[in-house]
């Protein structure tokens, strides 16, 4: 009743038009550092990706999974076991209705530079997708996130649940069922179609976000005694600017003092 009272003679606007997709484009690559209370470096690196109905999407994943999801990936096999710069490597998708983004975390390993870290990703990273995956791998990958998909339907919910499924698809796709659907295209991806979504969506400009621990700090030993005043210097030599002063037409007195 209220609400009509007060709002209910204001004319109408046009109806709002449903947003399908939102995906920003970076003009540059953006990069940020910042300190907190953790034991290690980590760089985090993130694209942009496309939205959740975006088959292209799953295609990013599955070269997620090849470029860090076992440790014969490409990623962790040269970080962390061959090269030793890195103690942890992931990369996924974080899906989202409007737009997602592909993120890769590093682990940096303690006394190891970062800025190295980071050039061997960007070198390990552009290696694969010039290449491609090989059809194994992506193989591989699919099954794991099938035998993943099924184990999480024996819940009823929390995070992956059955409930949870079907909530979401009802969400996105507006069917319960869509899972079915994308299950397929997981299913039938092929490595070409893997190469060319990370071609697509892996060489845009990206954010990098570095964390650094705290440096340690320590008080300095000093013989100083703060009972005892400082003593007052010579005071500086001042020069105030000259006044002006006038008079309006209107009688109004004016000071100017130019600086």
């Amino acid at each position: 009743e209220l609400v009509n009272k007060y709002f209910g003679a204001i004319p109408p606007g046009p109806p709002l038009p449903r947003t399908e997709t939102w995906i920003p484009k970076l003009d540059r690559n953006v990069r940020d550092e910042m300190e907190d209370q953790v034991p290690q470096a980590r760089i985090y690196r993130v694209y942009h990706a496309p939205a959740w109905k975006d088959p292209e999407l799953q295609y990013l994943g599955l070269f997620g999974d090849v470029l860090s999801g076992s440790r014969s990936s490409a990623l962790p096999r040269r970080l962390v076991y061959e090269k030793g710069l890195a103690t942890a490597v992931n990369s996924y998708v974080s899906d989202a209705e409007l737009g997602s983004t592909f993120n890769i975390v590093v682990t940096v390993k303690p006394g190891v530079d970062p800025a190295e870290v980071e050039r061997e990703m960007d070198a390990v990273l552009n290696a694969l997708i010039e290449s491609g995956p090989a059809a194994e791998p992506v193989k591989r990958s699919q099954t794991g996130n099938l035998a993943g998909f099924a184990r999480s339907l024996e819940r009823l919910g929390g995070f992956g649940g059955r409930s949870d499924v079907l909530a979401e698809h009802m969400t996105y796709a507006g069917n319960p069922d869509a899972y079915l659907d994308r299950l397929e295209i997981m299913a039938t991806t092929t490595p070409e179609q893997v190469k060319a979504a990370a071609n697509k969506w892996l060489r845009a400009n990206h954010y990098t976000m570095t964390v650094r621990p705290f440096a340690k700090l320590a008080a300095e030993k000093s013989a100083l005694d703060r009972k005892v005043v400082p003593v007052l210097g010579a005071a500086p030599d001042v020069t105030f600017p000259a006044m002006q002063r006038a008079t309006l037409k209107n009688g109004l007195k004016v000071i100017l003092l130019e600086r």
